[in-house]
């Protein structure tokens, strides 16, 4: 009869903030798993991510995925039905107990083709972890479970949030899905999960131990596992080669395919010797590397600017260049010691129909600050708010008006009295630095990126000349503009004479198009060929006249002869021709 019970609850098997999980015992007897919204009003948003969970799932048919049987909304909430294969999540059965080896590599193996299957239907799971593993050992079969993050995109940029924030699970997560690695994420990430996920697997413990989030960050992108730890000692041969493979940094350095991975477990299983080049092995997707080429002196500059800045003082790095020529891509390296020192990156963009609106580029990159500070815990927000209220006392009234969600952190404050233009100019003037400085603090740098500085508002420049002239610091400002739409009698031209004229230290890089031999490079790490091959050096002539060179250009013209079928995959001899 309608609204009858479908099924009866049996135990609570996970809990989040966003969902619970249960299992449970349809009136036909199947064994199920039940999972719901944990709000008790689901917000739009999230019944849409629970929709598409669901779709996902269901695309991804396989016997290694969980099999979604329904969806329907049951006593006021969104149910989600799957069939459950009497398992137990891998992270609670390594806490009962160790794997044996047969057991480990029936389960690797078996995570291979999931993962395969997944990716095989253009999806990343970006959550593999032994939290979201099913094993039934009885049955000997594993199940991927949970696709509420996976994305459908072939690559994406994950933004800087903070790390309680990030989606997924921070001890599994690879480098660039931490947001601090300048790097697309796309499906290589679920690759170096699979090597977190093996090494918890063989030792009992995640790749790394750090228990405060930004240290994690650091780990995954700076530092090694521990590989000395006598469980790894004693694995057989060549599994260490593959798990190191699995965790490194560089995702062009990892496994390329699913496939391979599997064909290396399976050598390691049967004591069969693996060959070299498979830890090797291309994938048949084209993908272009995520290498800066030809930018090292200008890299160095970009490093050296950020270390005077952490160190104390202000520092004003410009960036010029033409539109693609890879300004924001080496600006973004800036992420990597950002994270090291504890420090904040914001950025904003000056938009050439917006030049009426005094200050927009410089309020949105304080306006990410304040979104960070609204979703850091209580604790620390508190922190922050008494922080503001010593550090401006009645100028918050000021910054308030300018950036209004700023009262969710501080609270109600008096509204700034109405003064005379060139006052109330003056009092920006005062506060608005002080408002940064309480983010450009001793042992934790703040870099402010702002794009496009050649549509810059007059008062901007004007701020940002005053922050350069002050003796306070721990501030990095970069400015990227194109040089070639900023003549000598640009505004931006004459704020940088008059802090030369002045003695005001600053840092400039100009980026040149790539040179024949920089594209040739590129070329080889892409297909797969030596750099002197006849073919190569032809086609990377022809690509260099096409884009005179342009990053940005040459990317794009690569992707689309790969998109046309003018490059093809030759598995036995690992390169594209």
């Amino acid at each position: 009869m309608p609204g009858a019970p479908q099924f009866e609850l049996l135990d609570q098997l996970h809990t989040s903030a966003r969902s619970r999980v249960l299992r449970a015992r349809g009136m036909d007897g199947a064994a199920l798993i039940v999972k719901q919204p944990n709000q008790e009003f689901p917000s739009f948003q999230e019944n849409a991510r629970f929709h598409r969970e669901y779709e996902i799932a269901r695309r991804c048919a396989h016997p290694g995925v969980v099999a979604p049987l329904s969806l329907k909304y049951d006593s006021g909430r969104w149910t989600m039905l799957l069939a459950d294969i009497g398992g137990v999540a891998l992270d609670r059965l390594l806490r009962r107990r160790a794997l044996a080896p047969a057991e480990f590599f029936a389960i690797a193996i078996q995570l291979c083709d999931a993962v395969e299957a997944v990716h095989a239907q253009g999806v990343i799971h970006k959550d593999i972890n032994p939290s979201n593993l099913v094993w039934n050992a009885e049955a000997g079969l594993l199940q991927l479970i949970d696709f509420g993050i996976a994305s459908e995109l072939p690559q994406e940029a994950q933004g800087i949030v903070q790390p309680h924030a990030l989606e997924g699970t921070l001890a599994y997560m690879a480098p660039e899905q931490t947001g601090r690695m300048n790097r697309l994420l796309d499906y290589r990430a679920d690759l170096y999960a699979i090597g977190a996920t093996l090494y918890t697997l063989l030792t009992g413990q995640p790749p790394f131990a750090a228990r405060d989030p930004m240290e994690l960050i650091h780990c995954h992108i700076a530092r090694s596992p521990d590989w000395q730890r006598a469980s790894l000692q004693a694995l057989p041969d060549g599994l260490l080669a593959i798990l190191q493979r699995l965790l490194e940094k560089n995702a062009a350095c990892r496994y390329q395919s699913v496939r391979a991975l599997r064909a290396d477990l399976e050598a390691c299983r049967d004591a069969r010797a693996m060959r070299p080049a498979r830890l090797a092995q291309r994938s048949a997707r084209f993908v272009m590397p995520q290498t800066l080429y030809g930018r090292a002196a200008e890299v160095a500059a970009l490093m050296a600017a950020f270390e005077r800045a952490a160190q104390g003082g202000t520092e004003l790095l410009l960036v010029a260049g033409y539109s693609g020529i890879g300004k924001s891509a080496v600006v973004g390296e800036v992420h990597k010691p950002i994270v090291e020192r504890r420090g904040v990156f914001l950025a904003g963009k000056f938009d050439q129909f917006r030049r009426d609106v005094p200050y927009a580029s410089l309020l949105e990159a304080l306006r990410t600050q304040v979104a960070q500070l609204l979703g850091e815990p209580e604790a620390q927000l508190a922190a922050h708010r008494r922080q503001l209220h010593a550090a401006l006392g009645d100028g918050l009234g000021v910054m308030v008006e300018l950036l209004p969600e700023l009262a969710l952190v501080v609270g109600q404050v008096a509204a700034a009295p109405a003064l005379a233009p060139e006052q109330a100019q003056a009092r920006l003037a005062r506060v608005l630095p002080e408002f940064i400085d309480v983010f450009a603090a001793p042992g934790r740098p703040l870099v402010i990126f702002l794009d496009d500085l050649q549509w810059a508002d007059t008062p901007t420049l004007r701020m940002i000349e005053l922050l350069v002239r002050r003796p306070a610091g721990n501030l990095l400002l970069i400015g990227a503009y194109r040089d070639n739409e900023t003549p000598p009698a640009h505004p931006l031209s004459d704020m940088r004479a008059r802090l030369e004229r002045d003695g005001q230290r600053i840092a400039a890089i100009e980026l040149a198009p790539l040179s024949p031999a920089q594209v040739r490079g590129l070329l080889s790490d892409a297909l797969h060929a030596a750099a002197h091959d006849t073919e190569l050096t032809e086609l990377a002539g022809h690509c260099h006249r096409k884009t005179g060179g342009n990053p940005f250009f040459l990317n794009q013209f690569l992707q689309s002869m790969a998109e046309h079928g003018h490059l093809r995959y030759d598995a036995a001899g690992d390169r594209w021709q």
